[in-house]
């Protein structure tokens, strides 16, 4: 019995996480030789779990959903299936949660895999779990520099207007850039899986 890992992800109450369309189905060709599996139990399944990149494999067994910081915390207790893909694994019949994580890089994602009597294929094509958090970046250099642009205005007005003036809606203009900046927060993309009969 492997040992059950819990991951948890905190969603904060800044800005919002934009979901990308999935990628297309992966072919449905394996990507490398898949060991010989002994019949699975009764009541249980052989499938063979591949993915378009090596990956990680978990099931999730349950969830837990709580507050924290201001944010939602969604905790999923996991038992890992496979170190490497692609492998087989035996399950009991019927529909699975599976948790992808590619072995290099920021791929990933969360599929359901359907358990038969028969053998079968699911292969999943990696999405990108990891939100892209640039627009943080983006949102504080604008928020900065519209910051100071506002207080060298302040500093000029008496001095010179004509400068202030234009210090100061530039400084307006990039706090506005800023602020569009980080409502439109993060985005992030969950994969696609395509399961098939083994033959």
């Amino acid at each position: 019995m492997q040992p059950s890992v819990l991951a948890a992800a905190l969603v904060t109450s800044v800005g919002c996480t934009t979901m990308l369309p999935p990628p297309a189905p992966p072919a449905q060709v394996l990507s490398g030789p898949v060991p010989i599996a002994p019949p699975a139990p009764p009541g249980e399944g052989n499938v063979v779990i591949d993915a378009d990149a090596p990956a990680h494999v978990a099931q999730v067994t349950g969830v837990l959903v709580g507050v924290a910081r201001g944010g939602a915390m969604v905790a999923e207790e996991l038992r890992p299936l496979c170190d490497t893909t692609p492998c087989v694994v035996h399950l009991p019949i019927g529909a699975h949660d599976l948790v992808f994580s590619a072995a290099a890089g920021p791929g990933g994602g969360h599929g359901t895999v359907a358990v038969g009597a028969a053998p079968s294929v699911y292969r999943y094509a990696l999405g990108n779990t990891h939100p892209d958090r640039s627009g943080e970046a983006v949102s504080a250099i604008f928020g900065i520099g519209g910051l100071v642009a506002l207080g060298a205005a302040a500093g000029l007005l008496d001095s010179d207007p004509s400068t202030a003036r234009g210090l100061a809606i530039g400084g307006l203009g990039a706090l506005c850039v800023g602020l569009v900046m980080a409502a439109v927060g993060h985005t992030a993309q969950n994969g696609t899986g395509v399961q098939w009969p083994a033959r």
